[in-house]
């Protein structure tokens, strides 16, 4: 017999023997007696881990989207943390639920502003790859530098 401690099965959806038999509780509780209750016949290598809460932290919105958010530039409205209960629009926060809305707004306005930045940074590779090709690019950076370098080096052997 196994010694099963704190063993949270929210979303399990495997086979759980004498399930169907019982009634009256809860999933969660009713799972938990079966896995602890003897005269139930167990596999001998339990599939589950034996974890408790304090093995992990969930920390929701994670830190790097609240720094994001707080980064902005435009209305304070969109600070973290949000006021629960704004109707107003919130940027790509359409179709998600399931979480608080400080989290859910934080979230999505994070997701929004790193695709403003991968969208700002795809349109200067564009820009600079035009002046590269005109011959006007003025490079600010070492690696810029570099990268004009050896174009210029490579077009003066072809």
């Amino acid at each position: 017999m196994y010694v099963l401690k704190n063993i949270i099965l929210h979303s399990y959806t495997g086979f759980c023997p004498q399930y169907k038999y019982r009634l009256g509780d809860t999933y969660g509780t009713t799972t938990h007696k079966v896995l602890l209750d003897p005269t139930v016949h167990h596999a001998e290598k339990i599939v589950l881990s034996d974890r408790t809460v304090d093995d992990y932290q969930a920390c929701r919105p994670p830190p790097r989207d609240i720094d994001i958010v707080n980064d902005r530039h435009g209305d304070t409205i969109y600070k973290h943390p949000m006021v629960p209960g704004y109707e107003g629009f919130v940027p790509r926060e359409h179709g998600k639920f399931g979480q608080r809305y400080t989290v859910q707004a934080t979230e999505a306005l994070a997701d929004f502003e790193k695709l403003q930045l991968a969208d700002k940074a795809a349109q200067n590779k564009i820009t600079k790859i035009g002046y590269l090709q005109d011959n006007k690019w003025d490079p600010k950076t070492l690696e810029d530098k570099e990268v004009k370098y050896i174009r210029t080096v490579c077009n003066r052997t072809v």
